[in-house]
């Protein structure tokens, strides 16, 4: 019955992951944040629009730090911390 439990809300927390991802818009015009080696770092910002629809955190080209995502209205909807390109937390 635990198992049972435990894989009901392990596919429930990957649905709900996927679901707020479906309604992140990357955005039409995303800021680039290379340095001089042509490597993503600071934060990338992409818009429709005048909207954020995502905001990125780069380090040496992985996600490292905040990512969060924006309705069509400009709220909040999702947000994730990253480290070594893999969701932290």
């Amino acid at each position: 019955m635990l198992k049972v439990l435990v894989v009901f809300l392990v596919l429930a927390s990957q649905q709900v992951l996927a679901k707020g991802s479906d309604l992140c818009d990357d955005g039409a015009d995303c800021t680039i944040v290379n340095d001089s080696f042509g490597k993503k770092n600071g934060v990338e910002i992409c818009k429709s629009g005048k909207i954020i629809r995502r905001k990125v955190t780069y380090k040496n080209d992985l996600k490292e730090g905040l990512w969060e995502c924006f309705d069509k209205n400009g709220e909040l909807t999702e947000s994730r911390m990253y480290k070594n390109d893999k969701i932290n937390g």
